[in-house]
């Protein structure tokens, strides 16, 4: 008894486009061939027999045939190895070879290749496909290495601009960076600027007119404020968060200019009176230290318009409450 031939062929581009039907699979590969769709664009072929049941490749609809309320549960799957066997048999057409990601080892596909490479023909794409000498990374690795690469190069770029920075400061203000970095036991980069409660945190110095303003010493390890920024009269910016400072010294207060000063995650027991001295104050940041009570030098604090005080064991932060809402000092505890 003779087979029952399928009556028509579909053809559907990789965009769901439909492009025309043949009454056999060899009219359909020409086609395809005459609209320019040679595989791995020829994506979707659907066989439609009498019996309403069609055939489309496994791989592009398994998900939706999970799918109860999908007309797809209605197909016959076809694997996606025994479509590539009917190609080579049937449409005599390009063999592309297979490939996986060189770096995790994922299987590619080239026609997701070819489309995200919008600048290259589909013969220069092929091309590099087959070429023996390259390898290919998927879209997660290439990412992974291309976002490595320009953060070195920032990286590289933003030591450039760093030794630029410092080498047009002053004599004066040179020294002053090379002794605090000698106390410190550290470098201490030039940046652009300072973001406070930022993450990551910048860590360096920032210059302006040849004066230092803003200095970042986050989780320098330290123990004591170093004795050279007391010659930084113009400081504006301080943060010292996370070091190991259980107290402050009395110099403090000689820093007029301070507007913001963070002191978050130290050890601190206690503060100073001179800390009142600090007429131009804003911010003040004391969380998580085991400050047990405030100077009264505190309320001398003109400017202060945020104060932190988290994690802490204040007895006397009852007392100093009026004096805060009056005020209007935000407080953060």
């Amino acid at each position: 008894m003779k087979k029952e031939r399928p009556y028509a062929y579909s053809l559907i581009n990789y965009y769901d486009k439909y492009l025309g039907t043949r009454e056999s699979i060899i009219e359909i590969v020409k086609l395809a061939k005459e609209k320019g769709y040679d595989s791995p664009d020829l994506i979707k072929i659907y066989a439609n027999f009498t019996d309403e049941t069609k055939i489309v490749p496994k791989k592009l609809y398994s998900k939706e045939a999970l799918d109860s309320k999908s007309p797809i549960k209605e197909y016959e799957f076809v694997a996606k190895e025994k479509l590539k066997a009917i190609e080579k048999k049937i449409y005599k057409i390009l063999d592309i070879r297979e490939r996986t990601c060189w770096n995790c080892g994922v299987e590619l596909d080239f026609h997701d290749y070819y489309k995200s490479n919008p600048q290259l023909t589909k013969t220069r794409a092929l091309e590099l496909w087959e070429h023996k000498n390259i390898e290919f990374y998927c879209c997660s690795c290439y990412k992974f290495i291309k976002n490595n690469i320009e953060a070195e190069q920032r990286y590289k770029q933003l030591k450039s601009a760093q030794k630029e920075i410092f080498e047009k400061l002053p004599q004066d203000t040179k020294q002053k960076i090379q002794f605090l970095e000698k106390e410190v036991g550290g470098h201490i980069p030039a940046l652009s600027e300072i973001v406070a409660d930022s993450f990551p945190k910048n860590v360096g110095f920032v210059h302006k007119d040849g004066k230092i303003i803003g200095l970042s010493l986050y989780y320098y390890g330290l123990k004591t404020v170093p004795e050279t920024l007391k010659s930084f009269e113009f400081l504006e910016f301080l943060d010292l968060i996370g070091n190991k400072l259980t107290e402050l010294p009395e110099w403090i207060g000689s820093l007029k200019n301070l507007k913001y000063l963070n002191l978050l995650a130290n050890r601190l027991e206690s503060l100073p009176e001179s800390i009142g001295d600090l007429k131009n104050l804003k911010y003040l940041n004391l969380s998580f230290n085991n400050i047990l009570e405030l100077p009264q030098s505190i309320k001398e604090l003109s400017s202060l318009k945020t104060i932190f005080l988290w994690a802490n064991r204040i007895r006397n932060l009852t007392n100093l409450l009026p004096h805060f809402k009056e005020n209007e000092i935000y407080i953060v505890m």
